[in-house]
């Protein structure tokens, strides 16, 4: 297997004022664990994966199941139960 094989050949970013649930529309429309974040001028600036954006107990954001969780798997999910990270931007 290549990296070819796995990987997209269009660069895909976020750009840091995006809100945390555009970004998983972003991760989970393009099948794709990361995104850069990206500035103005084309700058990475950071990058935001998917264990991001996953509740855990370390991080007090633990709840039943995730609403990340269940949009991946199909159900209907909301914002109310949006990450509650200190930051909500990339």
């Amino acid at each position: 297997m290549k990296a070819s094989d796995i990987m997209v050949t269009e660069v895909i970013a976020a750009k840091p004022s995006s809100a945390a649930y555009d970004i998983v529309q972003l991760l989970l429309v393009n099948r794709i664990s990361v995104v850069s974040v990206v500035n103005d001028a084309g700058g990475i600036v950071g990058m935001v994966s998917e264990g991001d954006l996953i509740r855990r107990s370390e991080t007090d954001t633990r709840q039943e199941r995730s609403w990340w969780l269940r949009l991946l798997i199909g159900g209907r999910a909301s914002r109310r139960g949006a990450p509650r990270s200190k930051s909500r931007r990339a």
